[in-house]
């Protein structure tokens, strides 16, 4: 890997590749049997949040008693009706976790019980 900062081009020979980028089927399929890389494919269908969120949702749908454990999660505002029917109807004050859709490190999460204070103009995971 070494090879690419010298002559732009990557090498075949190495070990480790540690990338934040996307790993495409063709870099995996000329991988040798000692290479390793920090990520596989499809990933971000659950390092993302929303992806996660809906993946987990449709497991939820599908294997209600395996599921179990995976708390109600919402992506706002597609799921705003949903979120609100249940706000409304919970015992209590319940309190929700609001994530934004592209921050990271705790950036821009805050906890609610208001349906009010939850923006509509932009993607969150509640």
């Amino acid at each position: 890997m070494l090879d690419w900062w010298i002559t732009g081009k990557e090498s075949e020979e190495w070990d480790i590749c540690w990338t934040d980028a996307v790993i495409y089927p063709d870099k995996v399929s000329k991988m040798k049997s000692y290479q390793r890389i920090n990520h596989f494919m499809g990933m971000y269908l659950i390092a993302n949040k929303n992806n996660m969120a809906h993946h987990l949702n449709k497991c939820i749908k599908a294997f209600p008693n395996e599921f179990k454990f995976v708390p109600k999660t919402w992506v706002v505002p597609t799921e705003m009706h949903e979120l609100r029917n249940y706000l409304e109807s919970a015992k209590g004050t319940p309190f929700v976790i609001c994530k934004p859709y592209a921050s990271c490190q705790g950036r821009g999460i805050f906890l609610t019980w208001k349906i009010a204070w939850i923006p509509t103009d932009k993607t969150m995971v509640v």
